[in-house]
């Protein structure tokens, strides 16, 4: 659980957001929303654990937790080796089978693939990988319609089983959702 008490956020002396109470339950899916330059990220970073210059307090239970930023890391190699090194035998499987799926060789080189192969590569390493709590910072940027829904299906199914906090600007997945929204500087939950 993930608990949000009185928390600004400034970037030196500019004020950039307030959240005054927020909780974040062991299962379910949250998708954080608002305009651009709101403070989403930074606020995922917080509730992560990354960012903590603010005030106020974030009290996160959760012992696993993963998190896929916007702009993903990948060691020089093969795909298979960038997805080998989190995930364990079964779960490598599991995401070998979705990258044939979408006609991914996983053996190819990570650095010859397009920027949504990469971002579905990205998404499949941090999914796979146990955990109580996955963040995920825009996931489906640079993905097409067909591996977008694939994607937002397993998020939406998977949140029966554990916590999963996104931004994302796709209206899509607002219904089956908890929405935290940014509005006039500050984050509220709208139901």
């Amino acid at each position: 659980m993930i608990e949000v008490k009185e928390v600004e956020k400034y970037f030196g002396d500019r004020f950039l957001f307030r959240c005054k109470n927020l909780k974040f339950d062991n299962k379910g899916l949250y998708i954080i929303r608002g305009p651009n330059g709101c403070g989403k990220t930074t606020f995922l970073r917080m509730l992560f654990g990354k960012d903590r210059d603010f005030k106020g307090m974030i009290k996160n239970t959760f012992n696993k937790k993963v998190m896929l930023s916007q702009q993903p890391y990948f060691f020089k190699g093969s795909v298979a080796y960038n997805l080998s090194l989190s995930l364990r035998q079964q779960r490598f499987k599991d995401a070998e089978k979705v990258l044939k799926m979408f006609a991914i060789d996983p053996y190819a080189n990570i650095n010859s693939l397009s920027l949504g192969q990469k971002q579905l590569v990205a998404f499949l390493r941090a999914f796979y990988i146990e955990s109580d709590v996955l963040f995920l910072d825009e996931p489906d940027s640079y993905l097409d319609s067909s591996v977008r829904n694939f994607i937002f299906e397993k998020v939406e199914k998977d949140a029966q089983n554990r916590c999963i906090i996104m931004v994302t600007h796709n209206s899509q997945m607002v219904a089956c959702s908890k929405l935290v929204y940014f509005e006039d500087n500050q984050i509220i939950e709208k139901r």
